[in-house]
């Protein structure tokens, strides 16, 4: 038989979300604990924030039991771990950098041609 969820939960969409539709359908996405694209502005300074999902509930239960999901988020030195990255041989560790600090994205197709043609080119390092 076919079965439809009540509940569906994806990430590695970097932004956290809960969201109820109208059929009691729920579509959670966890975001993520590292690059994300949630910010949060704390005394006119933008940060990146990490994000999980906790859930709690019967564990293989047969019965309808209640459901709880919880979005936590959290801050974290992304300049700290941009110092990280920058330190790696990491293809395109400066975008990357980038990105943690600000939660903006860029255009990774592109990033990835230029990488493969240095890689043709004998540019890139030896993994």
């Amino acid at each position: 038989d076919k079965v439809e969820p009540d509940v569906v939960i994806f990430a590695h969409i970097h932004r956290p979300m809960i969201l109820r539709l109208e059929n009691n359908k729920t579509l959670i996405n966890s975001g993520a604990v590292s690059n994300t694209s949630d910010i949060i502005n704390v005394n006119g300074k933008q940060y990146t924030y990490g994000s999980y999902l906790i859930i709690e509930g019967e564990y293989e239960s047969k019965e309808i039991s209640p459901i709880t999901y919880n979005l936590v988020k959290f801050t974290y030195d992304t300049d700290e771990e941009a110092k990280r990255i920058l330190a790696t041989d990491m293809p395109n560790k400066e975008v990357a950098a980038l990105e943690l600090t600000t939660g903006q994205y860029f255009d990774r197709k592109g990033l990835h041609e230029e990488a493969c043609r240095k890689e043709s080119m004998g540019e890139s390092n030896a993994r």
